[in-house]
C-alpha cells in the first residue's frame, strides 16, 4: 500500500482541482505541488491563493496503486511496445515513468486495466 496526499483545490470561479500529489507546501500567499518524487524544484505546480476560494489536503492510502510503468514492467512490456499497442509517442511513455507529467488519473486506470488484461 503506498501512501500520497490528495490535494483539492476550489477556484474562484468555481472550478475543482483533485489530485494525488506527493509534496503540498504554502508560502507568501501560493500553494507549491509536486506530482512526483523525482519532480525538479522548476517543475513544481503553483497555485496564487488570489485563485482560490478553498484548499484541503489529507493522506490517503492507495490499497493495490501502481502506475502505468510499473504495470507495464510487471508484464514484461517495453516502452516501445506499450506505445505501439497505444498508439502514442514513446517519449510520452518516458515523462509518465519518470514523472514528468502524467496522464489524467481516469486514462491511467484504463491504461493500467488493459495492461493488466493483456495475456
Amino acid at each position: 500500500m503506498k501512501e500520497r496526499l490528495q490535494l483539492t483545490i476550489t477556484y474562484t470561479n468555481g472550478n475543482t482541482l483533485t489530485q494525488l500529489v506527493n509534496y503540498v507546501h504554502y508560502e507568501d500567499g501560493v500553494i507549491y505541488y509536486t506530482k512526483d518524487k523525482q519532480t525538479q524544484p522548476s517543475e513544481i505546480l503553483s497555485t496564487p491563493m488570489e485563485n482560490i476560494k478553498t484548499y484541503d489536503v489529507e493522506k490517503v492510502t492507495c490499497e493495490g496503486w501502481k502506475t502505468i510503468k510499473e504495470a507495464r514492467e510487471a508484464k514484461g512490456i517495453t516502452r516501445a511496445e506499450l506505445a505501439r499497442w497505444l498508439g502514442i509517442p514513446k517519449r510520452t511513455l518516458e515523462n509518465w515513468d519518470t514523472g514528468v507529467n502524467e496522464p489524467p488519473e481516469w486514462a491511467k486506470k484504463l491504461i493500467i486495466e488493459k495492461i493488466e488484461g493483456r495475456d
